[in-house]
């Protein structure tokens, strides 16, 4: 009775430990992608600014 119960806590620490990662990875893909999206749009706006100017 005591091993099942053993191989059962594991389990649920290798998932903790999976969907800390998890959540990590999508919080750094995440500011990644937002990173990326403020630069193409103060890219675009330094476009047009420079457009608009000339």
């Amino acid at each position: 009775m005591r091993r099942p119960a053993a191989l059962s806590r594991r389990r649920d620490s290798l998932r903790e430990e999976i969907n800390s990662r998890f959540n990590s990875q999508n919080l750094f893909q995440g500011a990644m992608w937002a990173a990326m999206w403020t630069t193409m749009v103060g890219g675009f706006i330094t476009l047009l600014g420079a457009g608009g100017g000339a």
